[in-house]
């Protein structure tokens, strides 16, 4: 890919105008209004949060963020770094660009010495499991007490969780 950047920033990092980029890729597949967009912002990424940002010029590109939530797996609680709101361009979808994506925040979880959490859809298991995450086999799962009834993935270079479990609960939204 020629002349793509790659940012991390803390969420206090952000600027008004970045996020406003970061909220119209979003739009592309999740259709709110943008006050909606800001609203889930405000609602649920902390300041200390991470995100990845893939840009083309001044384009963005590609995007996910990175806030660590503690997840309890059978009533032992994990730290990890749960990954939200994967998104590239719909124009550049199908061109490496989420592979690229991806393998910086498989990099940046590995550097902390966490492990990943993803919820996903049926649709992208095939492209994350290309991008090193395991699905795990959850009886139940709750994200901030709400009932969650996808796909849970783990990136968990170290081994150190299950792959399975009756129940799975995090602390926050993602």
């Amino acid at each position: 890919m020629d002349s793509l950047k790659i940012d991390y920033f803390t969420t206090n990092e952000l600027t008004m105008e970045t996020v406003d980029s970061i909220n119209n890729l979003k739009n592309q597949h999740w259709k709110h209004t943008k006050e909606e967009h800001m609203q889930w912002f405000i609602d649920n990424i902390k300041t200390d949060d991470k995100h990845v940002l893939i840009w083309k010029e001044n384009e963005l590109l590609a995007y996910l963020n990175l806030v660590h939530v503690d997840a309890e797996i059978d009533n032992q609680t994990f730290r990890m770094y749960g990954i939200g709101n994967v998104c590239v361009s719909k124009e550049q979808e199908h061109t490496g660009i989420g592979s690229i994506l991806m393998s910086s925040a498989n990099a940046f979880i590995k550097r902390s010495g966490l492990c990943g959490l993803l919820l996903c859809h049926e649709n992208t298991l095939k492209f994350y499991e290309c991008c090193g995450w395991s699905k795990i086999d959850v009886e139940q799962s709750f994200i901030k007490s709400n009932v969650y009834e996808h796909f849970i993935m783990f990136y968990d270079p170290e081994h150190r969780l299950p792959n399975k479990a009756k129940v799975l609960m995090t602390n926050r939204n993602f």
